[in-house]
């Protein structure tokens, strides 16, 4: 990670280290977040992997992610969803949606 990512990390106050769930090397984040508009699934995106390196800055790659999106209610399309793991499969070890759970 270069100098200003690492910056900015650190400038966004993240606060203690509190993941929803953890299991031995397994940390397990869970989002509800709005995911209608191009807009806010960018947002979300950056937001997880954001708060993902802030962990890993801490914990030295010793631990897996696993991210769990509550979507439920929401009009996502299956484009979003392909795009969503697309751009958080280097970050995560498992990427489930509430939605498609059911």
């Amino acid at each position: 990670m270069n100098e200003s990512k690492h910056k900015e990390l650190v400038d966004m106050n993240w606060g203690k280290l509190t993941p929803e769930f953890s299991k031995e090397n397994e940390i397990i984040h869970v989002f509800n977040h709005f995911l209608s508009t191009a807009e806010s699934v960018e947002r979300t995106i950056r937001f997880i992997v954001s708060r993902i390196q802030w962990y890993n800055l801490y914990l030295k790659n010793d631990f897996v992610h696993t991210v769990i999106i509550d979507d439920i209610g929401q009009n996502v399309s299956d484009k979003t969803y392909e795009h969503i793991r697309n751009d958080l499969k280097d970050y995560v070890v498992n990427l489930k949606f509430t939605s498609k759970e059911q």
